[in-house]
């Protein structure tokens, strides 16, 4: 069996399901922007979009809107939606502009405390440590916000000593040394200062010492209430060393690529290189002492190869980091002890050409990347065993050569269903979705089949997947609204006996008009009168029956039809169709492999289904381009309607779980064979087999 472009199509499985409108989130155009999907818990979820001077969360079950507030302003934000990344950590999503150069603040801005409205995980923190994890001197601020404290006044050196034990004895409180080393402390040098009665160790003079937090990632964060605020995070500024014995991070006077979260620490790509943050303390990046290295102390390490490979993406999955620059794929691995400067170690893995701007995605034990050849894009699925590092990917587009064009933009992994959604936002059909399933019987994979998804005249811009529905971010006719599919075998539509196959649906009551003798339905949405259609709910007299399309007026955003039908709901929304069509059949010969010598005349189809109200099977003997052009075309309808049937009563729609054989009669290589559905009502194939009588050739 094949799929076709065009239509809402698929392969042996139930029906492609509809989208259940669930609100308009923006009446403006936001082309290019940001999309960011927050999953907090079961009951939270919520959609960020970020664009130039614009940040917005949506409810993702209600499209309700979300209050942000941005005490910092905006600045930050002032690039095109292409150049952000994200990463959410509970309650706590960091926010990184690729096109600011993030920068050290002058000498002594470490010693002005933070502003107020600089967050940091404290007491509301992903993990709720509810004590300060920074130095336990620089204690929350006044009781308010948990931030990094400023540095104390810094003075002048005061001299240099060899040894710590060649220190005055009696110093005045505030004095600066520094301790050039000696041969007990690998001649390391570093500086101490008075503090009461003991020596505190801490930062040479003069240096400048704080993270510009301008030029940082910001955080969003959800408050108690449901509220969220934007603003720059607090970065604690150093306190122990100098220029050589603690330098600046890495990304200092250069630009983030992407933000990721890996064993508790924050991590960040720079160029070439890998950073992460101290363990728990995810705006520290500088070593807390210099006279020892902690495992818990920031860690940066860097791709080597011999071309230049800037790192794109970083994806945690099994044990480690999957690396991606535009032409190589890494692998960054620890040893079981955990993440530390003696057990990291990075390793190119493969050297695939990545599609630019498309994330990849974990899915179980394989991570999946889009890959751009020749205008078109191949989707790698790469596997990972733990503990050991995989040498290729695997093609699994390669037996639809052709199908993807360029302008891939988000890959949406489905783990309960073993499926991944390929959306193109930067494409002319952007209408389109492909989906990929697949399924593993222990090391064999049996099914790899893909499925393109057509959204007529909607724009497919973003989604996750959760909780068994496919969330949707979709543009129509300049606006944008939140859509879903509910995925789950069980799935109905409320208020139906059945799932009701109309995008955009929802379930209205009528208003009507004693007067006229007749029922207005108001919508959220301008209804295409080519595709729009009421179902009745339940309530109704004949429930899941179609009210007339004939009687339909269309008015702007209401719709009135004729009668009575305000005592039920009716379940409104944009019908279209469904598709099947079957590739060319070979007979098999004994050890199952096609028979392609000889010529195979079809007799019948016969098509397994389940729980099936109405389909089409349309024969083509000559070849779809023959029928096309004006030639035969054989129309058979199931309509579920066979006498003597339990399920053919009058008043119900006669759903039926059997077959159904009609007739082909035609040559294998030439004949169309497709089933179609463009009814509001089920279609669920099973299986297919044919009948045919196959004649062999011989040449001698």
């Amino acid at each position: 069996m094949s799929s076709i472009p065009g239509a809402r199509s698929l392969v042996a499985s139930p029906a492609a399901p509809p989208t259940r409108l669930v609100a308009e989130i923006v009446s403006a155009d936001l082309d290019g922007a940001f999309i960011h999907h927050i999953n907090r818990d079961v009951n939270e979820r919520y959609l960020v979009i970020v664009n130039q001077d614009l940040i917005k969360v949506f409810d993702h079950e209600t499209g309700e809107e979300q209050t942000v507030t941005a005490p910092g302003g905006l600045d930050y934000l002032s690039s095109p939606g292409s150049s952000y990344r994200a990463i959410t950590v509970a309650d706590y999503t960091f926010i990184v502009n690729a096109d600011v150069v993030c920068a050290l603040d002058e000498v002594e801005a470490d010693q002005t405390p933070q502003p107020d409205y600089y967050v940091w995980p404290g007491g509301n923190s992903p993990r709720d440590y509810g004590v300060f994890l920074g130095d336990p001197s620089q204690a929350p601020i006044g009781g308010g916000a948990y931030q990094y404290g400023p540095n104390p006044t810094a003075g002048a050196l005061t001299g240099t000593v060899q040894k710590f034990e060649d220190l005055p004895e009696s110093p005045a409180d505030g004095e600066i040394y520094r301790i050039a080393g000696s041969a007990e402390t690998g001649f390391v040098s570093y500086y101490v200062v008075r503090n009461g009665s003991v020596w505190d160790e801490t930062v040479s003079p003069g240096l400048p010492n704080a993270i510009s937090a301008a030029t940082m990632p910001h955080a969003l964060v959800r408050q108690s209430d449901g509220s969220f605020v934007f603003a720059p995070f607090s970065w604690k500024p150093r306190r122990v060393g100098d220029l050589v014995t603690n330098p600046a991070p890495p990304f200092v006077n250069r630009r983030l690529r992407d933000v990721f979260f890996y064993k508790n620490r924050l991590g960040f790509l720079v160029d070439e290189s890998v950073v992460f943050s101290v363990a728990g303390d995810y705006g520290d990046f500088w070593r807390r002492t210099v006279l020892d290295y902690i495992e818990s102390d920031p860690l940066s390490v860097s791709a080597t190869t011999t071309d230049v490979a800037l790192l794109d993406y970083a994806v945690p999955f099994n044990d480690g980091i999957m690396l991606f620059s535009a032409q190589r794929q890494f692998s960054l691995s620890n040893g079981e002890s955990g993440l530390s400067a003696a057990s990291i170690e990075i390793n190119p893995v493969t050297s695939f050409v990545t599609s630019p701007g498309v994330r990849p995605v974990p899915l179980g034990n394989q991570v999946y990347f889009a890959s751009d050849s020749g205008g078109y894009v191949a989707v790698q699925e790469y596997s990972r065993l733990d503990g050991s590092d995989a040498t290729d990917a695997a093609d699994i587009t390669a037996h639809v050569t052709g199908l993807i064009k360029t302008g891939v933009s988000r890959l949406i992994p489905i783990p309960d269903l073993n499926a991944v959604v390929v959306l193109r936002a930067n494409a002319e059909d952007s209408n389109k979705a492909f989906v990929y399933q697949f399924f593993w019987d222990g090391e064999r994979k049996i099914l790899s089949a893909w499925r393109p998804w057509d959204f007529g005249n909607g724009e497919v811009v973003s989604g996750v997947f959760l909780d068994g529905e496919l969330h949707l971010l979709i543009k129509r006719d300049g606006s944008f609204f939140l859509e879903k599919i509910d995925l789950r075998p069980e799935a109905k539509t409320p208020d139906q006996q059945h799932l009701i196959y109309l995008d955009r649906q929802l379930s209205i009551e009528g208003e009507y008009d004693a007067e006229e003798g007749t029922t207005t339905f108001t919508l959220p949405y301008e209804p295409n009168p080519d595709t729009f259609r009421l179902v009745r709910g339940a309530g109704a007299t004949h429930p899941e029956s179609l009210i007339p399309v004939g009687g339909y007026t269309f008015d702007g955003l209401t719709v009135t039809v004729p009668g009575n039908e305000s005592s039920h709901t009716a379940t409104v929304g944009e019908v279209y169709e469904t598709r099947l069509v079957f590739s060319r059949q070979f007979p098999l010969d004994y050890q199952g492999r096609p028979l392609t010598t000889g010529r195979l005349q079809l007799h019948t189809f016969t098509v397994f289904h389940s729980d099936t109200a109405y389909f089409e099977a349309k024969i083509q003997p000559y070849g779809r381009d023959a029928v096309a052009a004006g030639d035969l075309t054989q129309t058979v309808v199931f309509n579920g309607r066979v006498i003597g049937s339990n399920t053919y009563r009058l008043g119900s729609l006669p759903y039926r779980t059997a077959s159904f054989t009609f007739p082909v009669a035609g040559d294998a290589s030439l004949v169309y064979v497709a089933l179609t559905n463009s009814s509001p009502y089920a279609s669920i194939w099973v299986a297919a087999e044919w009948e045919g009588l196959f004649f062999s050739r011989a040449f001698g």
